[in-house]
């Protein structure tokens, strides 16, 4: 005859015992009582782990990955570029980008290369140095990238200064060309 065993009497107190919490009795070393039920020591019952035993510790580990991942770190590095006069076209590494003011995203400190054009106005290549900050030296760059207490913005800023251009009469152009043919005629 199967025994249900529902609760678990010790002294006054009363313990249900869950559905999904399936005591181990141990029968013969429980007496019987007069009125027909059976007397059981809380020592002789041993409950079985079950997946639904560990439901607390499953959302709570949940909840805390959560927690640390809207939490978690992050660097934004963004490099603007100025000049004086605004309007000149930014070539960075080559690429077209955009007009100043502007500012793109970066993803690795380096040096760049930038070219400056605006009609009327010297064309300026320069480098962009893009120096690495110390919170992003390995290995504090993983832990600040992924575990860091908020946001990190990276700022960089460049201002340039364009140059009118400086037009040379044609009669001295033409006659430096000349002078340099025959120089190269020259045996």
């Amino acid at each position: 005859m199967p025994v249900i065993v529902t609760t678990v009497h010790s002294g006054s107190k009363v313990a249900p015992i869950w559905p999904w919490r399936v005591p181990d009795v141990r029968l013969e070393s429980a007496p019987l009582r007069p009125d027909g039920s059976i007397a059981i020591r809380p020592q002789a019952i041993s409950q079985r782990l079950s997946i639904l035993d560990m439901l607390p510790f499953v959302r709570t580990s949940c909840f805390t990955i959560a927690l640390l991942a809207t939490l978690s770190g992050c660097v934004h590095r963004r490099v603007t570029i100025r000049t004086d006069p605004p309007g000149a076209l930014v070539l960075l590494d080559g690429k077209e980008t955009g007009y100043t003011p502007m500012s793109v995203d970066f993803t690795y400190y380096g040096t760049r290369e930038v070219t400056l054009i605006k009609d009327g106005y010297e064309t300026v290549t320069s480098p962009l140095p893009l120096l690495t900050p110390w919170y992003q030296v390995f290995p504090l760059e993983f832990v600040t990238d992924n575990f860091g207490p908020g946001k990190i913005r990276d700022r960089r800023d460049f201002t340039f200064r364009l140059q009118p251009q400086v037009l040379v009469p044609s009669g001295e152009l033409l006659e430096r060309a000349n002078s340099l043919r025959s120089e190269g005629l020259l045996p």
